[in-house]
């Protein structure tokens, strides 16, 4: 009976081991998609409203771009979290602009003026 119960917990145990990392790979692969459509809204704000926001405004740009000066419509709905609930850094540094989730995992994108979104998470 103690090895019977003790196969069954290990077989539970497994089960959930799998379904965390499996949720994990899901969260990694939702989290590129996110980062590479928020690279394409900044493109987007870059051609529309001339230029990246600056790292002081960041994402705020994209949900409410008309308080910073550009006159269209949001790109967003609210400031967007990464698939963990964490925050999503923009950083722009020498023209250049990146995106960084809260986990190391996910990799980041870099988005060039006049270009495409690259991305970069090698």
């Amino acid at each position: 009976m103690k090895m019977l119960s003790g196969l069954l917990i290990g077989l539970i145990l497994s089960i959930i081991v799998f379904k965390i990392y499996s949720n994990l790979d899901t969260y990694e692969q939702a989290c590129k998609i996110q980062l590479k459509v928020l690279g394409t809204h900044i493109k987007d704000y870059e051609k529309k409203c001339g230029g990246f926001p600056s790292q002081e405004i960041g994402l705020k740009a994209l949900d409410t771009p008309k308080k910073y000066g550009c006159q269209m419509e949001s790109f967003t709905n609210g400031i967007p979290v990464d698939p963990w609930d964490g925050q999503i850094t923009y950083i722009l540094k020498d023209g250049i602009a990146y995106l960084f989730a809260s986990k190391p995992e996910c990799g980041f994108e870099k988005i060039i003026p006049g270009d495409k979104a690259l991305n970069t998470d090698q």
